[in-house]
């Protein structure tokens, strides 16, 4: 079985798993009523966007509210790359390029934990954010059509004990 049949399979497997109660897909993540799948993928932000949109209503890249979310977050995906300093898509940018960042679910953006330094937008197209692995502050801001692509991790709500 091709690399792509057996990738789509497996994608396939997460959303069926996806749709039963409330467990998640097998290898996912559960936390506070969401679930969250790592991608090892390389794709641009707006691509990793519409991937997670794929998986139904409600499904997008990352959302990450508070401290312990972060570093769970960040540890389950050092678990995955086995490497520290990984950046990963999350669903934080600013498409309007005016200042105003924003959740892609577009839950409450109050928790803020960037990367001494950030953001900056010392490129000027710097309007897209990831998750940086394995460090004390972890999200920094990337250019949204990052020429090496970046993995991502996305979230599928599962109740509606989540804050937006």
């Amino acid at each position: 079985m091709g690399p792509l049949v057996y990738v789509s399979l497996w994608f396939l497997s997460f959303f069926v798993g996806a749709t039963e109660g409330n467990t998640c897909p097998r290898e996912w993540l559960r936390y506070q009523g969401n679930c969250y799948g790592f991608f090892q993928k390389k794709l641009s932000w707006h691509e990793a966007e519409i991937e997670c949109q794929q998986y139904g209503h409600g499904t997008h890249l990352a959302s990450i509210l508070a401290r312990p979310e972060t570093l769970l977050l960040s540890k389950y995906i050092s678990i995955y790359k086995k490497e520290s300093g990984v950046d990963v898509w999350i669903g934080l940018h600013d498409i309007r390029h005016n200042g105003n960042w924003r959740w892609t679910d577009e839950s409450v953006y109050n928790y803020k934990a960037w990367i001494r330094g950030e953001p900056n937008n010392l490129w000027t197209s710097e309007y897209c954010v990831a998750l940086r692995a394995s460090t004390d502050r972890n999200i920094i801001k990337k250019s949204c059509q990052e020429t090496c692509k970046t993995n991502y991790i996305m979230d599928i709500l599962k109740s509606e004990g989540r804050e937006s």
